[in-house]
């Protein structure tokens, strides 16, 4: 890490599970789940990310997950809007948001899905960074997979 780099970061995870598997083929991408990864603090990095049964949550982070993940800092992203983005996020954590099972649903058919108060990683991804005031899409946040982060670009490639 740099001085002038913040240690946040996009991490965009090659799943191995079934769900994995069965997400990859629907999108055609191996990147089947996205979170992000906080900067250091004292001894700890963690993670904040939507995961199928507890939805929303906080963990600590492996190091051992840059075998199966790839790192990504935002072009033109400010310090305070990464701070905003993980703000909201762990927010969300606090109440206890669910994951967006039936959201899935509308990358293969670009349903309008209404909000359920429910997110999905990709979805929870990018509704902070639209609320941050710095989005990575144009269009609704239950849209976007982890195959979109994975071609944007924006996101510049970095180690964690």
């Amino acid at each position: 890490m740099t001085p002038q780099d913040h240690g946040y970061r996009i991490g965009l995870v090659k799943g191995r599970g079934l769900v994995s598997r069965l997400i990859s083929r629907e999108i055609r991408d191996d990147k089947t789940h996205g979170y992000l990864l906080c900067p250091q603090r004292l001894t700890v990095r963690e993670v904040v990310e939507s995961v199928a049964g507890p939805g929303m949550r906080v963990r600590e982070w492996d190091p051992a997950e840059t075998k199966t993940a790839d790192f990504y800092d935002v072009g033109g992203r400010t310090l305070a809007q990464w701070q905003s983005v993980e703000r909201l996020m762990r927010e969300w954590v606090a109440m206890g948001v669910k994951y967006d099972y039936p959201g899935i649903l509308s990358w293969r058919a670009k349903l309008p899905m209404s909000v359920n108060g429910k997110l999905f990683c990709t979805e929870a991804l990018e509704l902070a960074d639209q609320m941050a005031g710095d989005p990575l899409f144009r269009c609704a946040p239950h849209y976007i997979s982890p195959r979109d982060f994975d071609i944007n670009l924006r996101l510049i490639p970095r180690l964690p």
